[in-house]
């Protein structure tokens, strides 16, 4: 028994938008954590910014 739904043509309920949005939201928020990891603790950067916004 085969199904004759074509998923590529079938548009997308509400709650999927909603759900691909928060998915797309966190994926930022991860990325902009990892990348702030990496400057924290590999380069060890992000005190030197700090410094130099702050006036020290």
């Amino acid at each position: 028994m085969t199904l004759d739904i074509d998923v590529a043509t079938r548009p997308i309920a509400r709650i999927g938008k909603v759900f691909a949005a928060v998915a797309f939201v966190e994926a930022a928020t991860w990325a902009g954590l990892l990348a702030g990891m990496f400057l924290k603790y590999v380069t060890e950067t992000t005190e030197l910014v700090l410094q130099r916004q702050s006036g020290e």
